[in-house]
């Protein structure tokens, strides 16, 4: 019994050494078989197709909206306080050319388009460049300035009273001081007639005792001598007229004279080059011979001309000569009347009497031009507090610093112009690209807003206004009929550089490889399963695709080209198949 355990007990242990043995050995393999279960898989192709698309090619960069061209308004309020009586205007608001932007002390302020600043009051007689931009701006506004001459006359008085009328102001007047002037000057005009008449009376009386017969005889004799000597003159003058006018007439002959010898001589030396300028042909010796003649003829026309002219300007500068005799005899004759006169007239010493009336004649006279200035010079004025000039309208209204009821110390608001702007920068490697002139597309994909605008400036050096010092500045304006309040202050900003004109093959940078020699080529995956390289020619790059025409045509929308692969390289796979080994070589074009 004892003997049959033991039996027993070696043959469990005998089989379950064998069950471990077995066990083990299938866990065991070969180095060939353990090689095989960890090797990769075999390489599979990550393929793309082609694709026949428009590229477009651009630079992109952010910009910050602005208004143009900011500037101070800035109103005086003459002697006393500038205080404000109107409302001023409001943040945001338009302001155009004519415009009332303020009132101060009860008195309008008016804004004009013009590069001169206010320096003086318009006041009638006054002249001037100013003068002349203040008529040009009443005449955008559609008053009758009369003539643009820069002088500031009746007509622009009356188109500044209506315009100050229209706005709901009375203009400005004389001053108290001003009218006091008129007043004085009226005076005195009155007071110098009187002395006039009253010395006039005083020789009167004085001649009583000279016979009227012979006095009125005396007066008259001098009155002949003199229209005589007026005659002469004015003879003189008609002569001179009529000479200066014949040479005049000459010369325009004289001038015609030479454009038909230049034409004849063109004419001829077109002939003499081998073409007949009226028919085109060779010209016959007959033909050259009669444009000779042309010109012979012409020269000659012209030299008499010449001659006639020199005749008729000698005839035209001897006029006074001719009268000089008959102006002298006609002026002996009028002082030989005249001492006769005085010397029938010397039985009494009127000299006074006559120097008395000489002397209140100068001052009627020089009275008269002084009210006549004065009268011109005050009337409907232009105070300079009541007129600004800014360079461009309309403008827009940045920040307002004043209220209803404050006094002005300073600028009274801050205005841009009513253009929207993009303050942006480019890098330098894209400078070359982009120009005064392109048009460019702003936009913020978030709110939905998309504007197009126009490069108006490419700064030439980096590191200008504003931008960093590896950056160019770049402006653009937007285009009109853009609501500022609905652009956000940033946006994105796509300058278009080249586009490829229509629909062509396009494949992704990877599958654009280069041989050894440098020729670009791609991978087509065949419909049996091969894969072929195929040499292309690259064109424009955008959006992550590249422009590719075959060299010899095989290549089509839709074909598959190779861009990687799963498990090996591109290199290596070719290399295994043995379809192209160059391939091992190539190098990226991205």
């Amino acid at each position: 019994m004892k003997q049959r355990r033991i039996l027993a007990l070696v043959v469990a242990i005998a089989v379950f050494a064998a069950a471990a043995g077995w066990f083990a050995g299938r866990q065991l393999k070969s180095s060939n078989e353990a090689q095989a279960d960890v090797a990769a898989p075999e390489p599979s192709l990550i393929t793309v197709a082609v694709e026949s698309v428009s590229l477009e090619s651009s630079v992109v960069v952010r910009g910050t909206v602005r208004f143009e061209g900011s500037t101070s308004v800035t109103v005086s309020g003459g002697l006393g306080p500038a205080v404000v009586t109107g409302a001023p205007p409001a943040q945001g608001d338009v302001v155009n050319e004519g415009d009332v932007f303020v009132e101060v002390t009860g008195r309008p302020v008016f804004v004009l388009a013009g590069e001169l600043p206010m320096f003086r009051s318009m006041v009638p007689g006054a002249e001037g460049d100013d003068v002349v931009q203040f008529e040009e701006a009443l005449q955008r506004l559609g008053y009758d300035v009369g003539a643009v001459d820069g002088v500031y006359d009746e007509a622009l008085e009356q188109a500044v009273t209506a315009w100050y009328t229209d706005a709901g102001y009375s203009a400005s007047g004389p001053t108290l001081e001003e009218q006091e002037q008129l007043s004085a000057a009226a005076s005195a005009v009155t007071a110098a007639r009187s002395a006039l008449r009253s010395n006039e009376q005083a020789l009167a009386q004085a001649r009583e005792s000279v016979p009227e017969s012979t006095r009125l005889a005396l007066d008259q004799s001098v009155r002949d001598a003199q229209r005589a000597l007026d005659d002469v003159l004015a003879e003189r003058a008609a002569a001179q007229v009529e000479a200066d006018q014949e040479r005049d007439a000459q010369i325009v002959v004289r001038d015609a004279g030479k454009s038909e010898l230049a034409d004849a001589q063109a004419r001829l030396s077109q002939a003499e080059a081998g073409t007949h300028p009226d028919t085109g042909l060779t010209p016959t010796e007959s033909e050259l011979s009669e444009l000779r003649g042309a010109v012979d003829s012409a020269a000659a026309d012209l030299n008499d001309a010449e001659l006639l002219l020199v005749q008729l300007a000698n005839a035209a500068a001897a006029v006074p000569g001719q009268f000089q005799r008959q102006v002298e005899d006609a002026t002996t004759q009028l002082a030989i009347q005249t001492a006769s006169r005085r010397e029938s007239l010397a039985g009494q010493d009127l000299s006074g009497y006559s120097e008395a009336i000489a002397d209140a004649n100068r001052e009627v006279v020089a009275a008269q031009e002084r009210l006549t200035r004065l009268e011109t010079e005050i009337g409907i004025q232009v105070p300079a507090t009541e007129l600004v000039f800014l360079p461009t309208l309309p403008r827009r209204v940045e920040s307002v610093f004043v209220e209803r009821g404050s006094v002005i110390s300073g600028a009274v608001a801050n205005v841009s112009g009513v253009d929207l702007i993009l303050d942006s920068s480019v890098p330098a490697g894209d400078r070359p690209l982009i120009k005064v002139g392109d048009r460019v597309v702003a936009d913020d994909a978030d709110l939905g807003v998309s504007v197009e605008g126009e490069i108006v400036f490419v700064a030439d050096t980096t590191g200008t206004q504003g931008a960093s010092s590896s950056r160019y500045y770049l402006r653009i304006r937007l285009d009109e009929g853009v609501d500022a309040n609905e652009l956000p202050s940033n946006l994105r900003v796509t300058v278009p550089f080249s586009s490829s004109d229509g629909e062509v093959l396009a494949v992704p940078l990877a599958a654009v490889s280069a041989a050894a020699n440098g020729t670009p080529r791609v991978q087509v995956e065949r419909s049996t399963g091969n894969v072929d390289v195929v040499d292309v020619v690259t064109g424009l790059r955008a959006g992550g695709l590249i422009e590719v025409r075959a060299v010899d045509g095989s290549l089509a929308e839709g074909d598959r080209v190779v861009v990687g692969f799963e498990g090996a390289s591109l290199a290596d796979d070719l290399s295994d198949d043995g379809t192209d080994e160059s391939s091992a070589g190539e190098v990226s074009l991205r």
